[in-house]
């Protein structure tokens, strides 16, 4: 424990001429870490720099990147740098780890970062504050969590008390655009594939009944894919023994979920990284891979 109140003494004083490191593409988890810390230690702001996802940077203090050699959940290494991550060390998410160190942080963002949407709200429902977080800054974010609106959905005073009208108006051709894309995607009963990135659309999926989802994605330099499975279900073995190919052949730039539930290669959190070949040739492989699982 005093090691840990050292760790984040240090922080505190590191943190307003240093800044952190966090992954690419924003969540909850994240953007709620950032805001806790920027409010515990009193400042205006914090410089953000990122980072892929599981590659912390050195000598820098890292929030939410992801280190399979991090199964403490905050870690400071010899050279300066500092981890503070859930992935590998069974919190959570890192809201719980800031929390337990006496960092404030609201307490349905606590019970909500890292779950999926869809265990949460109805995907089909724009008007909810969890659907509407792309939209919305971390201040409103941080009202929404302290007043218990993440997840129930706002009626038109509600939207307008929390600037929020235009997001919802947003969000509803969102949630059209994934309900076509999935439809159109649909690989039988068992899974979609699409071949582009589509806001919202693993959760709109398991909504309308499919187990797997899986978006892929062209990139400058080849193409990029996530598959994810249903929660509270695994992928199926096939398609992780696929994921695992990619593993040993690419390294860490293919990251497996350590529950079977998420395969990503490259993609926002990781955004220098993609896989030689087009995004028809990849889905095509997932595809047959799909149809030949059980």
């Amino acid at each position: 424990m005093v090691e840990k109140i050292a760790i984040f003494s240090e922080i505190g004083s590191r943190l307003p001429y240093e800044g952190v490191v966090t992954h690419f593409g924003d969540d909850l988890d994240n953007r709620f870490a950032l805001e806790a810390l920027r409010m515990y230690y009193g400042l205006s702001e914090i410089k953000v720099d990122r980072t892929a996802a599981g590659k912390p940077v050195s000598g820098r203090i890292n929030i939410d990147v992801g280190d399979e050699l991090c199964t403490e959940p905050v870690v400071k290494r010899e050279d300066g740098t500092i981890v503070i991550d859930h992935h590998y060390s069974g919190k959570r998410n890192t809201l719980e780890i800031l929390m337990e160190n006496g960092i404030y942080v609201p307490k349905q963002a606590v019970e909500l970062a890292d779950t999926p949407v869809e265990r949460q709200v109805d995907p089909l429902d724009y008007r909810s504050g969890l659907a509407l977080a792309r939209y919305a800054s971390n201040e409103q974010l941080w009202r929404l969590a302290e007043e218990e609106k993440l997840a129930v959905t706002l009626n038109e005073q509600q939207l307008k008390e929390y600037g929020l009208q235009e997001a919802a108006i947003k969000q509803k051709a969102v949630v059209d655009n994934a309900v076509q894309k999935v439809e159109k995607g649909a690989v039988g009963a068992k899974a979609v594939v699409v071949e582009e990135f589509v806001p919202g659309g693993s959760q709109v999926a398991y909504r309308l009944g499919y187990g797997i989802y899986i978006s892929v994605n062209e990139h400058k330099n080849g193409a990029t894919f996530a598959v994810t499975a249903r929660p509270g279900t695994m992928l199926p073995q096939e398609l992780l023994d696929l994921g695992e190919r990619y593993k040993e052949k690419y390294g860490n730039d293919v990251f497996i979920r350590p529950d079977k539930t998420l395969i990503v290669v490259g993609g926002p959190k990781n955004p220098e990284f993609a896989v030689p070949s087009s995004a028809h040739v990849i889905a095509g492989e997932l595809k047959s891979v799909i149809k030949n699982a059980n």
